[in-house]
This record gives structure tokens, C-alpha cells and sequence, in this order.
């Protein structure tokens, strides 16, 4: 561990990449979870939820076009 601090702190261009390419991907994977946190963990937030579900399901068999 002292070895790779060592060597990071001898090139500070490449620790601000490190840090920065760090810092990106933790906001990324943030975001997307939150994205999918809503969308898909929780339920919708209107009313008769489950009877638009239900209209969902039964309007999914059914073809609009020939």
C-alpha cells in the first residue's frame, strides 16, 4: 500500500485521471440506479394503478394493424 501511494503521489497528472475516471463512474452508477429505482422498484405514483395494469395486459394481445 505505502508502494502505490507512493507512486501516485509521484505523479499527480495521472492520480487526477484516476480520481476523476473514479469519480465519473460512481456518479454513473448513481444516477442509473436512481433511474432505475423509479422506473422500476417503486410503484407508479397515480391512482388505480393496478387497473391500468390491467388494461396494459389485456390491450397487449390485441394487433392494431392487419
Amino acid at each position: 500500500m505505502k508502494l502505490a501511494l507512493r507512486r501516485l503521489r509521484s505523479r499527480p497528472g495521472y492520480t487526477g485521471l484516476i480520481v476523476v475516471i473514479v469519480a465519473v463512474g460512481i456518479g454513473a452508477a448513481t444516477t442509473v440506479f436512481s433511474v432505475v429505482d423509479q422506473l422500476i422498484l417503486r410503484p407508479p405514483p397515480f391512482a388505480q394503478a393496478e387497473a391500468r395494469q390491467r388494461l396494459r395486459e389485456a390491450l397487449n394481445g390485441f394487433r392494431f394493424l392487419p
